[in-house]
């Protein structure tokens, strides 16, 4: 119904919480700057915060990683597995999208977005309902009886979360750096309800 978390994401964060990538590629001043956007009364939780990402900024910090000549970079290098970045780590969502357009119009990259937040902090719902008429199929000589489900999302909490978008999982490395927003409004000002 709601299109998923990182739609919602993008109309429920507070606006000092969204790192605009503007194209670069990840960086760990990028997953910096996520840490330092978050507001300071959310920030004892941090060790409970996760990077929702896809398997190319993954498969980035791993190969990051492995670039170390240390025994973290020999493990990612044999594992695959980059480990934590900045006492985070990441969850790594098999279909996030990494095809998203930026620019259009003009140098077209495909880009992806990144959320901070807790886990607890995504619902996913579902409901089903059985009816109760079943058929028999003679192809399979088989009673059959059709159950539905809906399902949705929500985010209970948009101002714990902070949303980095338009990241080149190819592109040079993010190198900008976004001041800390003690300041600013939490409450979602985006038209879009968050339910």
């Amino acid at each position: 119904k709601n299109d998923g978390w990182l739609k919602l994401a993008c109309n429920c964060t507070p606006e000092c919480q969204v790192i605009d990538a503007e194209g670069a590629g990840p960086s760990p001043a990028l997953f910096m700057a996520a840490r330092r956007s978050l507001p300071a009364r959310y920030r004892a939780n941090r060790a409970n915060y996760k990077f929702l990402v896809g398997p190319g900024i993954t498969d980035w910090w791993a190969e990051y990683q492995s670039n170390r000549p240390t025994d973290k970079g020999d493990e990612a290098q044999a594992t695959g597995e980059g480990g934590r970045i900045w006492g985070n780590s990441f969850f790594e969502v098999p279909m996030w999208r990494e095809d998203m357009v930026y620019n259009p119009g003009a140098n077209v990259q495909d880009v992806t977005h990144v959320l901070y937040t807790t886990l607890d902090n995504l619902m996913y719902l579902n409901r089903r309902q059985f009816d109760l008429m079943t058929d028999y199929k003679i192809e399979t000589d088989k009673f059959q009886s059709v159950a539905y489900w809906t399902q949705d999302v929500l985010i209970q909490r948009p101002e714990e979360m902070v949303l980095i978008k338009n990241v080149d999982v190819c592109a040079d490395p993010y190198v900008g750096c976004k001041e800390t927003c003690y300041d600013c409004d939490y409450t979602p000002n985006n038209p879009v309800d968050c339910v």
